[in-house]
């Protein structure tokens, strides 16, 4: 090689190596801002919680997530306060966030990232999917491997089961969760079925005859603890029509209703007190 090419050969790798090194660390340099709680939990389950710079409200888990600005809600983001954290990344939930907020952010020419979540199998795939993004891939299917063999056992441990349960979100007016959503999956591994599993709607309204005639043998309430439920009282009338009244169980919403690992946790200590 003559003395003129070796020199353009090493200047081409003295100018090349700062790109390389961005390259190199390009994992690192992630700034992740995410639009519900459970992708944030997602993204930290696979050791990645410092690369996240922004959460939406009502993100607590894991605690270390508290110190990190909110950048608003399903209803509402501050479109302003994204912009100022210089996300290189936005993961958005389909089912959570509105439309136009994430092509608003396309707009702005940011890296929006979308995942669904309605089943147990979502749980696995956004693992999966969030794994290949950040070259953590590895992890990410020693875990999924890991859900999936605990949710096998479960679901085989209860299989033979039949129990039928009311899912109570509200009750004035009395709201439940219908067939598009995650906690059917949870319910299925405990052996029991969501009553308005049928019904074409994340969450909806049911009538007090409606609740009445359900033949619910548990009612799943998920939720406040601090107010007054008048589903008890509702019940108490069931024998009028031949039933007997259910039996009441509490949930954790966080954990029935989030499509993360920990939702093998809350459905464990479902099946445990509906199988009493």
């Amino acid at each position: 090689m003559r003395f003129r090419d070796f020199f353009t050969v090493i200047v081409a790798i003295i100018l090349l190596c700062p790109w390389i090194g961005l390259r190199a660390n390009s994992i690192d340099d992630h700034r992740v801002v995410t639009l519900s709680p459970h992708l944030a939990e997602l993204v930290s389950e696979l050791g990645l919680v410092e690369q996240v710079v922004g959460v939406s409200a009502g993100t607590n888990y894991p605690e270390s997530l508290n110190s990190v600005p909110v950048v608003g809600g399903a209803s509402s983001i501050d479109f302003e306060k994204v912009i100022s954290l210089e996300p290189t990344l936005i993961l958005a939930w389909k089912e959570g966030n509105k439309k136009a907020d994430i092509e608003k952010f396309r707009s702005l020419g940011m890296d929006v990232r979308v995942l669904s979540g309605s089943s147990f199998r979502d749980v696995l795939r956004n693992l999966r999917y969030i794994g290949d993004i950040f070259d953590v891939s590895e992890k990410s299917r020693r875990i999924t491997s890991s859900l999936s063999m605990k949710a096998a056992a479960l679901r085989s441990s209860n299989h033979s089961l039949k129990r039928n349960v009311f899912v109570s979100v509200w009750n004035q007016p009395i709201f439940t969760i219908g067939g598009s959503h995650l906690i059917n999956d949870g319910l299925n591994f405990c052996g029991a079925k969501n009553i308005a599993a049928g019904y074409p709607f994340i969450s909806g309204v049911f009538s007090p005859e409606q609740v009445l005639l359900s033949d619910a043998d548990f009612v799943l309430e998920l939720g406040s603890l601090n107010r007054d439920s008048n589903l008890s009282e509702l019940f108490s009338r069931a024998e009028a029509f031949g039933n007997l009244p259910p039996v009441f169980v509490r949930g954790d919403p966080d954990l029935l209703t989030r499509g993360t690992p920990r939702f093998l946790d809350g459905v464990t200590k479902l099946c445990h007190s509906i199988t009493q």
